[in-house]
């Protein structure tokens, strides 16, 4: 037996009512009088179409389900129907705060209800709306009409009361409240005189419901409209903080980049003389005083390199140089510095390189040793007693390529849990300072992680709080050529899109009390007609009273102008290093440019002052006498200088014999002693070598 009727649209209108009664439910819950009526309404306008659906199924069925249950089942949709009418008579009714307007509209309503409701019971034996039998299934009684309208009637009576009491209304809810009636009354119409097989009443119903949800008739649904559009305000206004926030990072990054220059000038000089304080003099105190100096210089550089190579690092500025390099080289001189650097402390290193190493990777040796040094005095500054290993492994991935895997374990203090996921955060990251619970442990392993990004690797941690900790990682090296790794991006904070990342932080930042905000807004303020002008005052940093002021300069310099000073200097800087390298073997000429601020001319008056104060016959005499106290007094002089003048390995030969001195191996420093003076005259004999055919050659 096919359906008497269509219930496709009801079925769709079910669906929707139902969509929207859950979202009033759950994401809209504004607990107002209007708000529950709103809802009260939706709710029965689905009941009412759900009871029209089964009731339609059963009297399609009528042979199959008992003529009592179809009775009943028609009798409730006939009083959900009513019910409806009546929901939205209360929620136009909720609008109006006038009690005294609200008291005879409330009688009206009880004595409606009343009605139907006497009406219907009555019905179940008179059979005056409708009624049931075999023959004819569903008939409709002579009151049939009177049950259709009530459900208008209400709405009719309610689209009255809003205009009688229009001044609780907005124009805009009127004008909704009217198409909501139209569409009840063209549903009506379609149904009986177009459509009388489809059940499409409440279908037109819910679209006007939906109407009055969607022109804001809901107070919950103009809260939420509210609070979409102050969302979308203060993320214009945290974005619009975020990008003065940056130009003054950004403004700011460039006065420290200005500093660290302007600081590299002095310091390299202040280096250059204790050179030549060593070599000139025999005095011990004033060659410890001398030793101290350098020692301080060069943590001092150390550091300015770092933080150069953070902000470089965070803007993507460091680019990786890949050529070809000895890894074993490479990781003994990072096994000899740590050795020097634990010499008289209670700590036992080891080194365990792997044999089957290759002589020869392709990579940036530079950055690599710059890694694995991070990570090694990161050891030692948390191992008082105890042991650091240094393990270095490799396996063959194809015939052009291989892994590298380096660890580093100690025995040292070790990390809690909740320090090593700070720490872990900070390193993976990228960003220092988010590693406050692991006090010390900050720019050197952020620098170490960037660097390993760039080179498609991660740094590892593994620790134990008072047993020790492990930092480990592994790298793709070329064996033939150079091979393309994908670098891991971290992020910087410049990039456009981060902002909305750290808009949050901002407002945080922008937000504390402590905060002078009149100081802000006068550095966002010189940022603004900074962009305005297109153009960048230099900062001049001079002592006067003890005090760093600004300077005003008296010559402004164009970007353009300094790129093309600084082009003209790398080929000069370029030149020179050729011309050095074919004739200083074994030396690292780059090495000792920088300790000489990349001046030729100084770098000759450094090897010229190298040879005069040349100490063989010093060297020579202290062995003979066995007085290693003043041989080691001179050896460190010579130590020192030979690495400003860029011979590393005669510089690493000299700290091996000084740590074998100090661990009392006497047949061992003896023997090192001198096979030292032997590449210590080599190394004179090739700067003079040198000399002569550069004034050959004018």
């Amino acid at each position: 037996m096919n359906l008497c009727y269509n219930i496709d649209f009801e079925i769709a209108a079910a669906i929707f009512d139902m969509v929207l009664w859950i979202c009033m439910n759950y994401f809209f819950t504004t607990n107002s009088s209007v708000s529950r009526s709103f809802r009260d309404m939706v709710m029965w306008t689905m009941i009412t179409i759900v009871f029209d659906i089964i009731s339609a199924l059963t009297i399609s069925y009528g042979v199959i389900v008992p003529l009592g249950i179809n009775k009943i089942l028609t009798t409730v949709f006939f009083l959900c129907s009513v019910a409806f009418g009546y929901s939205f008579y209360r929620y136009i009714g909720a609008y109006i705060t006038d009690n005294r307007r609200k008291a005879w509209t409330a009688i009206f309503s009880r004595v409606a209800l009343s009605i139907v409701g006497i009406l219907l019971v009555a019905n179940l034996r008179l059979g005056l709306v409708f009624s049931f039998n075999k023959e004819d299934g569903y008939v409709r009684g002579p009151l049939y009409i009177i049950m259709v309208i009530f459900p208008i009637c209400f709405i009719a009576i309610a689209v009255v009361v809003a205009l009688l009491n229009k001044e609780f209304f907005a124009l805009r809810q009127i004008v909704s409240i009217g198409i909501f009636s139209l569409l009840v009354i063209i549903g009506d119409v379609v149904q009986v005189f177009v459509m009388p097989s489809t059940l499409i009443v409440f279908f037109f119903i819910s679209v006007g419901i939906w109407v009055l949800f969607l022109t804001m008739e809901n107070p919950d649904y103009i809260i939420f409209i509210d609070a979409v559009n102050s969302l979308k305000s203060d993320n214009l206004k945290s974005r619009e903080l975020t990008k003065n926030a940056l130009s003054v990072y950004e403004a700011n990054k460039a006065l420290v980049k200005t500093i660290i220059n302007e600081l590299k000038k002095p310091i390299n000089k202040i280096n250059a003389h204790s050179q030549r304080i060593l070599a000139k003099t025999a005095n011990q105190d004033i060659l410890n005083d001398a030793d101290k100096i350098i020692d301080n210089v060069k943590k001092i550089k150390d550091t300015l390199n770092e933080i150069d190579d953070y902000i470089g690092l965070s803007d993507d500025e460091i680019k990786l140089d890949i050529k070809e390099y000895s890894p074993k080289e490479m990781l003994r001189e990072c096994a000899d510095n740590v050795r020097y650097d634990l010499a008289g402390k209670n700590v036992d290193f080891q080194c365990d390189i792997d044999d089957k190493l290759p002589k020869k990777l392709f990579g940036d040796r530079d950055r690599i040793s710059q890694i694995i040094s991070s990570i090694l005095f990161n050891a030692i500054k948390f191992t008082q007693a105890g042991s650091i290993k240094l393990k270095a492994l490799w396996k063959q991935l194809d015939a052009d390529k291989g892994k590298m895997s380096v660890e580093v374990t100690d025995t040292g203090v070790g990390m809690r849990p909740e320090e090593v996921d700070y720490l872990e955060k900070s390193i993976n990251s990228g960003v220092a300072g988010a590693n406050k619970m692991a006090k010390g442990r900050g720019l050197g392993l952020n620098i170490a992680s960037r660097l390993l990004a760039l080179m498609g690797s991660k740094l590892h941690l593994k620790s134990e709080y008072g047993k020790g900790s492990s930092f480990s990682f592994d790298i793709e090296q070329g064996i033939n050529k150079p091979i393309e790794v994908k670098a891991i991006n971290l992020g910087k904070i410049s990039d456009e899109d981060s902002l909305s990342k750290t808009e949050d932080k901002v407002e945080k930042i922008l937000s504390r009390p402590n905060l002078n905000q009149d100081i802000l807004k006068e550095k966002l303020e010189e940022v603004r007609l900074s962009k305005e002008k297109k153009e960048r005052t230099p900062i001049v940093i001079k002592e006067k009273e003890n005090k760093y002021e600004k300077a005003k300069a008296t010559k402004k310099i164009l970007p353009k102008e300094v790129g093309l000073q600084k082009q003209k200097e790398a080929k000069l800087v370029h030149g020179d290093i050729i011309k050095f390298q074919n004739g200083l073997h074994n030396f690292d000429v780059e090495v000792g440019l920088k300790y000489c601020m990349n001046d030729a001319k100084f770098y000759r008056d450094m090897l010229n002052t190298y040879v005069e104060n040349e100490k063989l016959g010093d060297l020579l005499t202290y062995l003979k006498l066995e007085d290693w106290e003043s041989f080691m007094i001179t050896l460190r002089s010579i130590s020192n200088t030979s690495q400003t003048i860029g011979a590393l390995e005669l510089s690493r030969e000299a700290k091996s014999l000084e740590l074998s001195y100090k661990k009392e191996d006497k047949k061992d420093y003896t023997e090192k002693a001198k096979h030292f003076i032997d590449s210590y005259r080599k190394t004179i004999n090739i700067i003079r070598n040198f000399n002569e055919e550069d004034e050959k050659n004018g």
